[in-house]
């Protein structure tokens, strides 16, 4: 096993982005872990120490966070972070179709990427994992609104706070409530707040249609207070295809607090890529 670390990217605003590749036996799959709200690539160790030798993986901080460099907080966008995956896998995997892994925010990212792409996401992407995640204003599930409430909310939200704040006031102490904060130290507090911003507004669920028929799982905690279970069932209904794993009393956080679990899932789930391949 070889671990490439201090890798560097650059994306297409001159961010640098941190990138790990841990190295597998040739022909092993590649999958990219793309992180969720401000944490930074050790929020996949567990299933980066289970999942060694199995499969080449791809770690990465988002712009502002960990390793990478400090991002302006206009440029803390769901639509730029997308733009950023594709450069991570246009330069850490150019050669193959990867698996895709997202956990809340960077599922998102991984469908606004596919909506950017659209049918050219297939060139790059062989199939995907979204782990309590959905692809549309994360507000409206947390403050449990229906979507015409919530787009009103956030109408009125966006025009009497400045970008970077509009969230963090409203939805800090969920926040802290749901044992993220102890991941923040690495991400500074204005970046916080925007990117907290970004994954409360964004609606890019068009992209959902690149995900149909290419054995796509979906993983959701029982009991998770940010992306509700209705919500996530939801969404796999609306993929073709999609398979949906829900862990019993999970939450938010399943990858860190149900490590075992996910890993067994994303385990299995490599074990079906591999045996299609062959």
């Amino acid at each position: 096993m070889t671990i490439h670390e201090n890798l560097r990217t650059i994306t297409d605003d001159g961010v640098a982005l941190h990138v790990e590749a841990q190295e597998a036996e040739p022909g092993a799959p590649t999958i990219v872990f793309v992180t969720g709200v401000n944490t930074t690539l050790r929020f996949w160790r567990r299933q980066r120490r289970e999942l060694t030798g199995r499969a080449r993986m791809v770690f990465y901080d988002h712009r502002g966070h960990g390793g990478s460099s400090e991002t302006r907080p206009a440029a803390a966008t769901i639509v730029q972070l997308a733009r950023d995956l594709h450069v991570v896998l246009t330069t850490a995997a150019p050669d193959e179709q990867v698996i895709l892994v997202g956990h809340s925010m960077g599922g998102m990212v991984i469908t606004a990427l596919a909506e950017q792409l659209g049918e050219k996401f297939h060139d790059l992407v062989r199939s995907v994992v979204l782990i309590n995640s959905v692809p549309n204003g994360l507000a409206q599930h947390w403050m449990r609104l229906s979507e015409v409430s919530a787009r009103r909310t956030v109408a009125l939200i966006r025009k009497v706070l400045p970008a970077a704040r509009r969230t963090s006031r409203a939805l800090t102490p969920l926040f802290r409530r749901a044992g993220l904060a102890k991941f923040l130290p690495e991400v500074p507090t204005e970046v916080t707040e925007a990117f907290m911003a970004a994954a409360s507004f964004a609606d890019h669920r068009p992209g959902l249609e690149r995900f149909h028929d290419r054995n796509t799982l979906v993983i959701a905690g029982e009991r998770d207070n940010w992306v509700p279970l209705a919500a996530t069932t939801a969404m796999a209904r609306t993929i073709r295809g999609a398979t949906l794993l829900v862990i019993p009393e999970g939450g938010h956080l399943t990858p860190v607090r149900n490590p075992e679990l996910v890993s067994a899932h994303l385990t299995s789930y490599l074990d079906g890529v591999i045996a299609d391949r062959t």
